[in-house]
């Protein structure tokens, strides 16, 4: 059993919700997708398709599955890629610093992302961090819950050709542990494209009719529920990219294992 260690979203954005928005509805047409860009460069981009193949060529990358615990299953049918896992497991220091540098990365966004969404408290529903700022005390500002921590991250290529998640699907999952040593809920998805598409690899989400094109650097977050079935479009190119799940955790509060 991996020795896992429990790394929250501990910003200090503020404790105290004490603002209330004047006219509520007017701040109600949220869009649930976010995109942000440039969250890694060009070169860190780069980086990680080439750790990806060192992996792949140490044969230490795994068939993408569909499913968890019980229910997994490699169906190539449904998804063909390949994945990297990395473990906040203090057992493998290179594994558990991509994992926390990787965490610091989307932090600022996911915040960012459950502000506007409402989630951290419907009073600020529709608010940017700009608003934030201008708006409420530093004190005052939200935080992000403890019990939300962020899943072992994927780096996935999608081969070129036939590579995909080819059936819509959504990601929420009861999660028993979830290679976090908690048992809890995914409340967020987000995808970091790797590589510029040309043609194809679009996410596609064909209920809300939007179709995401993969660009480097580029941040796609969503919710995790049934409202957002989605799927990887086939291309003529590889495709590489980080997916994040941030779970909603069953404890109230969690405790910092190690270091």
């Amino acid at each position: 059993m991996k020795k896992t260690k429990t790394i929250k979203f501990n910003k200090e954005y503020g404790k105290n919700l004490d603002i209330l928005l004047d006219n509520l509805e007017n701040h109600m047409n949220v869009d649930y997708i976010h995109i942000y860009e440039n969250v890694l460069t060009s070169d860190e981009c780069k980086e990680y398709i080439s750790l990806f193949e060192k992996y792949k060529s140490k044969g230490l990358t795994k068939k993408g599955g569909i499913g968890r615990g019980n229910s997994f299953q490699v169906n190539l049918n449904k998804k063909i890629s390949d994945d990297f896992f990395f473990y906040p497991d203090e057992d493998n220091k290179e594994g558990l610093n991509r994992y926390v540098d990787l965490h610091e990365k989307i932090s600022i966004y996911l915040y960012a992302y459950l502000l506007n969404v409402g989630f951290l408290d419907v009073h600020y529903v529709g608010l940017n961090l700009e608003q934030l700022k201008e708006r409420v005390k530093k004190e005052n500002r939200p935080t992000i819950p403890s019990n939300l921590i962020l899943e072992p991250v994927k780096l996935r290529k999608y081969n070129k050709g036939y590579g995909g998640y080819h059936i819509p699907h959504f990601d929420k999952h009861k999660l028993n542990d979830g290679g976090t040593g908690h048992g809890g809920e995914r409340l967020v998805a987000a995808i970091l494209y790797l590589n510029d598409m040309e043609f194809g690899g679009e996410t596609s989400f064909p209920i809300i009719k939007r179709n995401i094109k993969p660009k480097a650097g580029r941040l796609l977050m969503f919710p995790a529920y049934f409202t957002h079935l989605h799927y990887a479009k086939k291309s003529e190119y590889d495709k590489y990219v980080l997916v994040f799940h941030i779970m909603e955790t069953y404890l109230d509060k969690l405790t910092k294992k190690g270091k």
